[in-house]
């Protein structure tokens, strides 16, 4: 919920706020940074004054993971895709998985990989390693996918994110409205 509201606050449309939010929450779950990814998104398209989201992918010289993520998704984008300038890629994996169900599918992110599917990951990397701010993105089906264990849950966030929690409700403070005189004797 933080980061729906977190990505609202930056401007987000609320369709793509909430893919946003699905996203995160699915990277999290995953023990993969996925609140980290975010606040360095969202302060990249601050700092750079992108103040309007694109209608398409591209936003500029770089392309938008949510909205390039949510037409993959939709099928509007072939499961085979090159694209170049991927802002935040680790966000794009949960689309990816979510459209190729268990399908094991391999994603180059510049000079790293990274192997998934609905229920398993693989990476050589360190989860940290993942937060590239661009590269180019392969997405394609992995011939022969490495050994991948399922997941393992986790439910909470862990103490060490909670710099980014602070980060995304300070984005999130975008969205409240601001107090009455009627609300505070309430």
């Amino acid at each position: 919920a933080l980061a729906t509201k977190a990505a609202r606050g930056a401007g987000m449309p609320w369709g793509l706020a909430d893919e946003t939010g699905g996203a995160v929450s699915w990277l999290q779950a995953r023990s993969l940074p996925g609140l980290a990814a975010l606040c360095q998104y969202l302060k990249w398209r601050l700092d750079g004054s992108l103040t309007r989201w694109p209608k398409r992918p591209n936003s500029g010289a770089f392309y938008c993971p949510i909205a390039l993520g949510t037409a993959y998704m939709d099928g509007a984008l072939p499961v085979d895709l090159a694209i170049d300038n991927v802002r935040e890629p680790l966000l794009l994996l949960p689309f990816i998985a979510k459209r190729n169900d268990e399908q094991s599918m391999k994603v180059d992110l510049g000079d790293m990989y990274i192997c998934l599917s609905t229920s398993c990951v693989f990476s050589p990397y360190p989860d940290t390693t993942l937060l590239i701010n661009q590269a180019k993105c392969t997405i394609k089906k992995a011939d022969n996918p490495p050994a991948m264990k399922p997941y393992e849950f986790v439910s909470r966030v862990p103490s060490y994110f909670l710099v980014y929690v602070k980060a995304l409700d300070e984005f999130a403070k975008k969205t409240y409205a601001p107090a009455t005189e009627e609300s505070r004797l309430a």
